[in-house]
């Protein structure tokens, strides 16, 4: 899979976050983001 492909994915998920905070977030746990009011979503990675 493509890392940055994958981050841009994520980006609405995490307004909140500067880009580097949403990054380490999402390279911590490939398996859910967090996503408004704190919740997380399962998300499907593109190999």
């Amino acid at each position: 899979g493509n890392p940055e492909i994958r981050f841009q994915d994520i980006k609405e998920f995490n307004i909140n976050d500067t880009t580097q905070e949403a990054k380490a977030k999402f390279e911590s746990s490939n398996l859910h983001i967090p996503g408004p009011a704190g919740h997380t979503k399962p998300i499907k990675l593109q190999e």
